[in-house]
């Protein structure tokens, strides 16, 4: 498909808790299986089935997996503003087994995140 070290992360799990947007009521879900590659000084992760991409600069992802692999966090969560898509990443851990939920979704912007958006770029 493109890009060096490609892996496909097959969810471990055919009904795992959604990353964030079950908003902690641990709704079961059927996750897709998440392609993972670098490319151009970014880490891509595609949901293929969904059509969904996500990129995220590979200084930014390695700091947010480091912190994720330490334990720091337990979520996070990418914007792709190019793509208008999110990435999350969650990390959990159940009868001593630790693993990582990988899911992309399409989202839309509300007026503040683009006016916050828009002086972040200087615009």
């Amino acid at each position: 498909m493109g890009g060096t070290n490609e892996k496909v992360l097959e969810q471990q799990e055919s009904k795992a808790k959604s990353a964030d947007k079950t908003k902690g009521k641990g709704i079961e879900v059927n996750l897709p299986s998440v392609r993972i590659h670098g490319v151009q000084g970014e880490v891509h992760f595609h949901a293929d089935a969904e059509k969904l991409k996500v990129a995220v600069p590979t200084s930014i992802w390695y700091r947010a997996w480091e912190r994720l692999e330490r334990g720091e966090i337990t979520s996070w969560i990418y914007y792709d503003s190019e793509r208008a898509t999110e990435l999350c990443v969650s990390i959990d851990e159940s009868d001593g087994i630790v693993d990582a939920t990988v899911e992309i979704f399409k989202v839309n912007v509300g007026g503040t995140f683009a006016q916050l958006q828009k002086f972040h770029e200087g615009r």
